[in-house]
């Protein structure tokens, strides 16, 4: 039997405390994926600077991409609960800005900033939560913890799609988004009594000496090949492919559908999500990632050339292929980031994670400017992102 380090009805509540903080933190930034195209108008903004808004959470990609190397470093300096309380209070200052542009009708540089820092504190604060995690739900439960923190995050998105939908009739655009920015605050108290519980059971001091990221990085491409970034590239482009389509769903949809059948579309996406533990076993007894790898490749290929071509205008054919592509991606993300974690040796595999993070975001990052500056080849810079991650598979 294996003793656990926090009697178990403490850990359903720490369980329930860590879903509450998806929840907090996932409103917002989902609302506007699926929204922003429709809400824009409504912000107070000039139409003429509207254009601008469009694009508000590839601004969460920014932190990542100039942190998401030395996060990993200094998570482990400060030590995971000092560094969530920390990364918590710089959402909580994100939700506060967002909330006090939408109350005094800023302007797009100021959502811009404001997002930055909650888009950024939200997405670095992965890294501590997981190894908190690893150490509250310690015991024969870990992994079902685990499984399920994961998957209410796609819970958490789906609430966002329907509160949106309701919300939005009933209140409007500015008050419904107000609602979510002033409950993104709340990731502070819950994180707080994360600390509090971490430090009942375990020294909030490293115990180990910690690498530094210009060593760690000498290990880690001294550990690696071309074989390794192969796969990575491969998948990274897949990975950039869903992250933008994400973001810039509700302007791709919006030429067909209405507001609410756009927040339908993207839960159609995310039910399957729902699964992904029971898709995991798929990789777990068919360990064969190359393929899973070339397959997510090929599937996102076909979905992206049907949905940018306009091939796809019928709302029913549109959600049959999100749940296809969604069913697809989920087996691929499970193949691929399990990869990283066989291959990469445990003292360089945050840095390495931390590496992959950010390189991600700066090609989301980039392949979201090279759309909108120019928009007549868009499809053609999907294509050849794509098309050179279909290579790398093969």
């Amino acid at each position: 039997p294996i003793e656990l380090s926090v009697p178990f009805s403490k850990q359903l509540l720490i369980l329930f405390m860590t879903c509450m903080n998806l929840l907090s933190t996932n409103l917002l930034n989902n609302a506007f994926r699926s929204n922003i195209s429709f809400w824009k108008g409504m912000f107070g903004v000039p139409f003429i600077k509207q254009s601008e808004l469009q694009n508000i959470n590839v601004c969460n990609q920014i932190p990542v991409i100039l942190l998401g190397v030395p996060n990993g470093y200094l998570v482990d300096l400060l030590s995971p609960p000092i560094a969530l309380v920390v990364i918590s209070m710089v959402t909580g200052l994100g939700s506060f800005l967002i909330y006090s542009s939408l109350q005094f009708r800023a302007s797009p540089i100021f959502y811009m900033i404001a997002q930055v820092i909650y888009g950024g504190g939200m997405s670095l604060s992965r890294t501590p939560m997981q190894k908190i995690a690893s150490v509250l739900f310690a015991g024969p439960y870990v992994s079902t913890a685990m499984s399920v923190n994961h998957t209410f995050s796609h819970v958490a998105s789906i609430s966002s799609n329907l509160l949106s939908k309701m919300f939005g009739k009933l209140y409007g655009a500015v008050i419904t988004a107000t609602l979510f920015a002033l409950f993104g605050i709340f990731t502070m108290p819950i994180c707080m009594y994360l600390y509090a519980e971490y430090t009942l059971v375990a020294s909030v001091k490293s115990p180990t000496r910690v690498l530094p990221p210009i060593e760690g990085l000498k290990k880690l491409f001294q550990q690696t090949n071309i074989f390794y970034w192969l796969f990575y590239f491969s998948g990274c482009f897949v990975d950039v492919s869903a992250m933008t389509f994400k973001n810039q769903e509700s302007e791709i949809f919006k030429k067909h559908f209405g507001q609410d059948e756009v927040n339908e579309l993207s839960q159609f996406s995310k039910i399957p999500s729902l699964f992904g533990p029971f898709l995991a076993l798929i990789v777990d007894k068919y360990p064969y990632r190359d393929y899973f790898l070339l397959l997510g490749c090929i599937c996102r290929s076909i979905f992206s050339v049907l949905v940018l071509n306009d091939k796809l205008t019928n709302y029913w054919w549109v959600a049959l292929a999100r749940v296809i592509d969604s069913c697809v991606v989920s087996v691929f993300y499970t193949a691929w980031y399990s990869f990283f974690g066989i291959f990469l040796k445990k003292d360089v595999r945050g840095l390495g994670m931390g590496l992959n993070q950010s390189l991600g975001a700066f090609f989301t990052f980039s392949l979201s400017l090279l759309t909108k500056r120019f928009k007549d080849y868009s499809e053609w810079i999907t294509y050849f992102f794509l098309g050179f991650s279909t290579f790398c598979s093969l």
